[in-house]
């Protein structure tokens, strides 16, 4: 079906595209309703037993509001991504993921490293552990972007023709080919779907479904 779409130009382009917003919005729902239950049985209690929540007595009302702010965002981050693009600056999404990423990495790398030299056994982050997270990490990233970037060479060789006294032709060069035309987005759409699961367990948070 997808396929068909592709091939009737622009027309099916915008199809494929008002296919995609739908599918973001179905997650997004999903997602949020996650989130509320999770919000619902977060224990904040400070170990008196009196059994405090972050959210002690959720009604409907804060289902809906939760649910429909946490889609409008997506929804608003998701059409700030197609002006991105549009406006030929470069891909819209990978450029604001890759800015919140940005946005996090100082953070989370003074609370690793803090961690790395802590003296409370509990933060404590074993060095072995660090170096291989970092050396996965780095590993995850070339791979990506090997993927990402491969080009295939398809050789293409010119036949020799005579004009005149002169002979043309006869050269060999060859015709790039990227492997990934999508780019990062079969990896973003992957990220998505690996995140369902962790949404799905959170609807029974005491079931042990989420272990």
């Amino acid at each position: 079906y997808f396929k068909n779409l592709k091939a009737q130009g622009e027309i099916g382009r915008k199809k494929i595209t008002q296919l995609t917003r739908y599918g973001t919005v179905l997650i997004a729902s999903v997602q949020a309703i996650g989130v509320c239950v999770l919000l619902t049985s977060l224990d904040v209690s400070d170990g008196t037993g009196g059994g405090r929540y972050l959210v002690a007595n959720p009604t409907m009302m804060f289902y809906f509001i939760t649910s429909v702010i946490l889609i409008t965002g997506t929804v608003f981050v998701m059409w700030l991504g197609e002006q991105i693009t549009n406006h030929g600056i470069g891909n819209g999404i990978s450029l604001i993921i890759m800015v919140g990423i940005l946005a996090r990495l100082p953070k989370v790398a003074i609370q690793q490293i803090s961690n790395l030299f802590s003296d409370d056994p509990n933060l404590a982050t074993n060095p072995f552990s660090f170096i291989i997270s970092i050396l996965l990490l780095v590993g995850i990233v070339v791979f990506v972007v090997l993927i990402s970037t491969g080009v295939r060479k398809i050789p293409v060789s010119y036949a020799k023709r005579i004009v005149g006294r002169k002979m043309y032709g006869g050269q060999a060069t060859h015709l790039p080919l990227r492997i990934l035309t999508a780019g990062v987005m079969p990896i973003i759409f992957a990220q998505a779907l690996v995140i369902i699961p962790t949404s799905l367990a959170s609807f029974f948070p005491n079931t042990g479904f989420g272990m």
